[in-house]
């Protein structure tokens, strides 16, 4: 090898040597083509190696078995769910992470974040698909997975064209055609669920036009029911934040994105009158206890945390529907509970 390599040199020293009225010619500069950052084999593979780590570290009940195959928010949210079980034991199935692929698109290769999406299909014994986001940050990490999401009922996930470069990545704060950024969107949802304000924005459930999402009806009848339990006694507060991690965005067919974040909310329910104990059960009385069919008594404030990761389709800026729509979700989980 230390030859070639010498008489390579020499002979550039040679031709440097010479002179020519024309000179030599200019190599054409290289271009790179633009290609997916995965194969459908390769990412196959990925999923196949991300869903085996989560497996086991299901079945052993331990997030740090996962070993780099998954990241945050996903990570944060899986010790949360594996409490649940603990808990709960077989009233909450912690939701399980498929390799089945029924649709799939990837980002190009040429930038970081490299974003993977991936519709599964039906998983055993549920009538369920889920709605997987992985992501490569840069050339020396593996690929991970970045959120789990169960698909809302009849909900429609937008076709992402790749094309033979891939699909493109939106900026959580690039609302360029569209009716509002990544950012944004999260941030007007969470203004919807704290206090009505939809920031200039329209929000629906994907799957029945004009009606609000699963989500939002869930967490309404929660707030309600805890303001039931402290009427005549106390008071209700609530507070919706918009999570640290993402959102991530991809550029839909119709001009849109489809973006996925994390929700953070707490309630807190307080007790006015302090000669009066308000006893709370159901899945609030579970955690705190940490007993099945537990209860918890408040005779100051009780504040419950809950997170749940979201996904949304966001229509492009001349759509004739601008109702940005729910497409999948985690059910909400309780992260803490502090009695005072």
């Amino acid at each position: 090898m230390r030859k070639g390599l010498m008489l390579l040199a020499a002979a550039a020293l040679a031709l440097a040597g010479c002179s020519t009225s024309k000179g030599l010619p200019e190599p054409a500069p290289a271009t790179a083509t633009a290609r997916p950052a995965l194969s459908e084999e390769q990412l196959t593979a990925v999923v196949s190696r991300i869903s085996a780590a989560v497996t086991a570290a299901d079945k052993a009940q331990d997030a740090t078995m996962m070993g780099g195959r998954a990241t945050c928010p996903f990570l944060a949210l899986r010790p949360a769910q594996y409490n649940y079980h603990k808990v709960l034991g077989d009233a909450y199935t912690v939701p399980a992470v498929t390799d089945s692929i029924q649709e799939s698109v990837v980002s190009d290769a040429g930038s970081y974040p490299r974003v993977g999406m991936v519709v599964s299909g039906f998983q055993k014994d549920a009538n369920l698909q889920s709605l997987n986001f992985y992501v490569q940050t840069n050339a020396r990490t593996n690929w991970a997975l970045w959120s789990s999401l169960a698909l809302m009922p009849g909900a429609t996930v937008p076709a992402v064209p790749a094309g033979e470069g891939g699909a493109t990545v939106v900026g959580k704060d690039d609302g360029n055609g569209m009716v509002a950024s990544p950012a944004a969107a999260l941030a007007g949802y969470a203004s919807l669920m704290q206090s009505g304000d939809t920031k200039g924005l329209k929000f629906g459930d994907n799957a029945s036009s004009g009606s609000d999402d699963p989500l939002r009806t869930q967490v309404v009848e929660t707030i309600n029911t805890a303001q039931k339990a402290m009427d005549g006694v106390g008071s209700v507060t609530h507070s919706f934040t918009v999570g640290e991690d993402g959102p991530l965005a991809l550029r839909t067919e119709d001009g849109g994105a489809i973006i996925v974040g994390a929700l953070n909310y707490s309630t807190s329910m307080s007790v006015s009158d302090t000669s009066r104990t308000v006893t709370v059960g159901g899945e609030i009385g579970a955690m705190a206890s940490n007993k099945a069919g537990g209860t918890v008594n408040i005779k100051g404030t009780l504040t419950t945390n809950y997170e749940t990761l979201v996904a949304f389709h966001v229509p492009a800026a001349g759509a004739k529907d601008t109702t940005i729509t729910l497409v999948a979700a985690t059910s909400p989980i309780i992260t803490g509970v502090q009695n005072q």
